[in-house]
């Protein structure tokens, strides 16, 4: 949202020196306000004339100028939002038609000494205007201040004046850019962390599923087969609750875990665990023994395969045989149940929406995501015979 409105801003020409947050209000008017002592130059050049009527009418135009000198810069910081700036840009315009007025009054009244005052009027145009209006109406001030020094009676030829208007204005312009700058880098760190903090909830919310979804699984498949066992074998179904109970707490323990950022598998605990989910659903397991020959930083990838992989053959397979086999730089983990639609055909889970249609969800995306960040491949297979394929295989060691 604040990048929206930054760019609603540049488009309609609305400096974002005075977006919200730029400046504090003190600041703001103080910066600006102290440069206002040196009006007191043209005033005191004429107080020994403070009587004539041209000369008050000077000192009242000055005062005038002061007011709306200080107005911009208050419009400004008060300009903070989008609608707001519609309205400050149009103000701004009638501020800078009114100073170019009251200068035209100073200088008028007061003389040549006055000429200084159209430097506070390049330092408004800059910071109101558009760069490419402010630079032609400094340019146009800067040249009227210098024909006007050689073709006014009683004035003297005078190359500093203007050329302090034009040095004013290119000065304001590059604090101008700086603080642009500084506030596209304070946009862009709001809109990084914004960007961080939903790759964190997505990270979460997929552990989340990796983690609760292969318990939640065996504890459907261990309660539906606790009903049935009710009437026919009561202490066997005593026994399955009492396991119920026990996934139920490993299962509180890991989203323990994974709120505290514990979220890694052990390839070791995870075979004794599969074991036991297939069996439980009826389904022989061929599972590995060890796990000692895998490649260290394969382990966890592999772990969170075995995981995810025998939960969509519990889910989704209707098998009566898993197989899982283990070798150094990748796993296999096979079932011979109905396998997906469209025969042999090696897919990547990410892209195939038939992945959606059995059920993945974000398992099997979360699995190519973890990876893709090992180097690792994701290889599916549904045999035309029956069954199917999930295989990992990894990459070049980091």
């Amino acid at each position: 949202m604040v990048g929206e409105r930054e760019v609603e801003r540049r488009k309609r020409g609305f400096p974002a020196i005075f977006a919200k947050g730029a400046m504090s209000a003190p600041v703001a008017l103080a910066l600006p306000g102290v440069w206002l002592l040196f009006l007191l130059l043209p005033v005191s050049a004429r107080w020994s004339d403070r009587g004539e009527g041209e000369v008050q009418i000077g000192y009242a135009a000055i005062a005038a100028f002061a007011v709306l000198y200080l107005s911009a810069f208050e419009m400004l910081r008060r300009g903070r939002d989008r609608e707001t700036a519609e309205l400050s840009m149009r103000t701004g315009v009638f501020l800078i038609c009114a100073m170019v007025v009251a200068d035209v009054i100073i200088v008028s009244s007061l003389g040549q000494r006055a000429t200084g005052t159209a430097i506070y009027l390049a330092v408004v145009a800059v910071v109101l205007l558009p760069v490419i209006s402010a630079a032609v109406l400094i340019v146009s001030m800067a040249t009227a201040l210098l024909v006007a020094s050689f073709v006014v009676d009683g004035w003297d030829p005078d190359w500093a004046t203007p050329a302090l208007v034009l040095c004013a204005g290119f000065l304001m312009w590059g604090i101008r850019r700086i603080v642009e700058r500084n506030q596209a880098l304070i946009t862009q760190r709001e809109q990084s962390t914004a960007k961080l903090l939903q790759q964190e909830r997505s990270r979460f919310a997929q552990d989340l599923h990796d983690i609760l979804g292969h318990s939640l699984t065996v504890i459907a498949v261990k309660s539906e087969l606790a009903g049935k066992l009710i009437d026919i074998d009561l202490d066997r179904a005593r026994t399955e609750v009492q396991d119920l109970e026990r996934l139920a707490r490993d299962a509180l323990a890991d989203v323990r875990r994974a709120v505290h950022g514990y979220k890694d598998l052990s390839l070791v605990t995870e075979i004794p665990k599969a074991r036991q989910a297939l069996e439980s659903a009826g389904i022989e397991a061929q599972l590995p023994r060890f796990v000692a020959h895998v490649d260290p930083h394969l382990r966890d990838l592999f772990a969170w395969t075995m995981r995810e992989g025998i939960t969509n053959v519990i889910r989704h397979s209707s098998a009566s045989i898993c197989t899982v086999e283990l070798y150094s730089d990748r796993i296999i983990i096979e079932d011979d149940g109905v396998g997906l639609p469209g025969g042999d055909t090696t897919r990547d889970p990410k892209q195939d929406e038939s992945w959606e249609r059995v059920g993945a969800g974000h398992g099997l995306s979360g699995l190519v995501e973890r990876a893709s960040a090992v180097g690792a491949e994701v290889r599916t297979r549904s045999l035309p015979t029956g069954g199917f394929i999930l295989e990992v295989v990894g990459g070049p060691k980091p």
